[in-house]
């Protein structure tokens, strides 16, 4: 069976789940991913392994990357999206899923092939070639132009093409989910805090940190001796009243010391 596919009447991820659904291996090739992308496929995937190529644009960037970025933002604030997001980094970080990206020359190639009982010894399976990359828009939304083939020869063929590109790629699975667990990652109240404080005064503290004087304090107390010698300057005297344990003593013989050397 061949039909050509454009996400028109049919869209490339229905036709490929319905073809998925019954087979045991699974191998992919894409330049773009994203996580709507894996969701379209997500039931079809599950409890199979994968091999999942990874291409690269001529400039050699990994534009994958931008891609679920842009994502990220149009979904910043969809709990689906991220519970979504959480259950793609499950997936691969199965030992079944592998993932390598392309070394070299330019590589552009689309591919979605799957196989009875293993991609290595196929008695049935599916391949489909095209424009679509693992993308929701590749294989839902965007007008695209496919060709999906149930031949056993067929799918061979398209099996022994993807082993070429597969064996003179490198490994790149560590690298794919370190950059999708950056977004899932939780933060203590405390460390949210503590960044929003340091973006916030970072510029005072790394101009204060150049001052050969302020090398013995920490970031907070050079914040409290900044602020305290602005209001000693204005008001000729100043309270520091920060918390137990911040280190108010060290703060204030700063204060004498710059005052003993200023005269």
């Amino acid at each position: 069976m061949t039909k050509i596919i454009d996400n028109s009447n049919e869209t490339l991820a229905s036709a490929l789940s319905k073809e998925f659904h019954d087979l045991s291996e699974i191998a992919i090739a894409s330049a773009y991913f994203n996580i709507r992308g894996y969701g379209v496929l997500k039931d079809a995937l599950a409890g199979k392994p994968l091999l999942f190529l990874l291409g690269r644009e001529p400039t050699e960037s990994i534009k994958w990357e931008e891609e679920v970025l842009r994502e990220l933002e149009e979904k910043e604030d969809d709990r689906d999206y991220f519970k979504l997001l959480q259950d793609a980094i499950k997936y691969f970080e199965d030992p079944q899923r592998q993932i390598r990206t392309i070394t070299g020359r330019f590589f552009h190639g689309k591919s979605y092939i799957g196989a009875n009982p293993s991609l290595k010894e196929v008695k049935n399976g599916v391949g489909s070639v095209g424009s679509s990359n693992f993308t929701y828009g590749g294989l839902v939304s965007n007008r695209e132009l496919n060709m999906l083939n149930t031949d056993r020869e067929v799918v061979k063929d398209l099996i022994e093409w993807f082993f070429e590109q597969w064996n003179t790629s490198q490994d790149f699975k560590e690298e794919f989910l370190s950059f999708l667990k950056n977004y899932v990652t939780t933060r203590s109240p405390y460390e949210i805090v503590a960044k929003a404080l340091y973006e916030t005064y970072k510029s005072n503290i790394e101009a204060s940190a150049e001052n050969l004087k302020l090398k013995t304090l920490y970031p907070h107390q050079i914040l409290s001796f900044r602020d305290a010698s602005t209001k000693l300057q204005k008001h000729n005297g100043v309270l520091i009243a920060d918390a137990t344990g911040l280190g108010k003593t060290r703060t204030a013989l700063r204060l004498a010391l710059d005052a003993i050397r200023d005269g």
